[in-house]
């Protein structure tokens, strides 16, 4: 057994309502967000926290070691490739696709060139592609009460705010 902790830099806490003791408080990651992804990617309602995901990656895998997201989202997974890790990411929407495209290619390049050679974006429901080889799946499901097609509905902003790609889950 490892004596590896999770998340060593971050603080925990006692949830009062609960009772669970040892929670991580990943505090906010809008501003890391902001620097690492195109502005559209902050509308899509279902992001992992990027704190998180960083110590997901970094408690679970080794540099080296491919990290797959299966349900790719906005692309949050492509941290992975910032920590040294090559990333697949399995994406249904094509309009997510793109934003993950842009945000290799506007923000995270210029960040660290070349990373883009470690990233492979597959654009088609996991379930036809699976199983690839990889080491680690790493990702966070559609949340099934964001993605209702009722939201939808006529006179609701909600396609506004979290944009065209959503209908695509639904």
């Amino acid at each position: 057994m490892s004596d590896k902790k999770f998340a060593p830099e971050y603080p925990r806490r006692l949830d009062t309502e609960t009772g669970l003791q040892d929670l991580v408080d990943f505090g906010s990651d809008v501003n890391l967000r902001k620097r690492l992804f195109i502005e559209e990617s902050m509308k899509h309602p279902a992001k992992a926290n990027l704190n998180m995901l960083g110590s997901v990656i970094s408690y679970v895998s080794e540099p080296d070691e491919r990290i797959t997201d299966i349900m790719a989202g906005t692309g949050s997974i492509l941290i992975a490739a910032l920590a040294g890790r090559p990333v697949t990411l399995i994406e249904i929407s094509s309009h997510y696709c793109e934003w993950i495209t842009r945000s290799l290619e506007e923000k995270l390049e210029p960040i660290a060139p070349g990373i883009s050679s470690q990233v492979m974006l597959i654009n088609n429901a996991c379930q036809r592609v699976l199983p690839i080889p990889t080491n680690h799946i790493i990702f966070s499901p559609p949340y099934a009460h964001i993605m209702a097609k009722k939201l939808f509905s006529e006179g609701d902003i909600s396609k506004d705010i979290y944009g065209e790609g959503l209908t695509e889950y639904s």
